[in-house]
């Protein structure tokens, strides 16, 4: 985080636009389509990380959000639309549709600026219990894949065990996973070491 403050501190907002394009080509584009049709493409970039253009996409977005994400009402049709088209991509058409629901498919990208946009810019009229969830926002995020590697890798359990009900176990999976990584961080929080140097 540090690092990339920096990075950004330095770059103007079209340089920011440019490093954007050239991360999702080469993390989410180029990955979909060796997946789709078996083939490998040989460009590569040294930076080869989704979270990196997340956060960056955040930014950018909170700096300069485009007036078509300024309509709600197409917000959450589009963001319909990305649903149904992901459930059906599951379900029906394509063998790997599961690739759809990674952190690095170009759909999952579109999902998160329709909901980010969706969020951005609402009135709440008490923030208190909202600034308590979001103290332990930064513990989830920390302990959350010794959830997933357990029960994926010693447990051996994912939501592909359920075939075509994949997409339903994967929500449970998600709810599974949110619940016990919130408990593990209010329980880091209660620890003051913990709390004082890293959370």
């Amino acid at each position: 985080m540090p690092l990339l403050k920096a990075f950004v501190d330095k770059c103007s907002y079209a340089e920011i636009k440019t490093f954007l394009i050239v991360l999702f080509i080469f993390n989410f584009i180029i990955p979909i389509v060796n997946s789709i049709f078996k083939i490998s493409i040989a460009f590569e970039i040294p930076i080869v990380s989704f979270t990196i253009f997340y956060l960056l996409l955040g930014y950018q977005l909170d700096k300069e959000m485009p007036s078509i994400l300024c309509n709600k009402q197409f917000c959450a049709i589009a963001l319909l639309g990305c649903i149904v088209l992901l459930i059906v991509a599951n379900s029906y058409l394509l063998s790997n549709g599961n690739s759809y629901f990674n952190y690095n498919s170009p759909l999952m990208v579109v999902i998160t600026i329709l909901v980010f946009s969706l969020i951005k810019g609402i009135k709440v009229n008490s923030t208190e219990r909202l600034w308590q969830i979001d103290r332990l926002c930064f513990g989830v995020y920390i302990v959350h894949p010794i959830f997933i590697n357990f029960v994926y890798k010693f447990l051996d359990v994912t939501p592909l065990n359920a075939g075509r009900g994949y997409l339903f176990m994967t929500v449970v999976f998600w709810i599974i996973f949110v619940l016990c990584s919130f408990i593990a961080s209010w329980v880091m929080g209660q620890i003051k070491p913990l709390k004082k140097y890293i959370l």
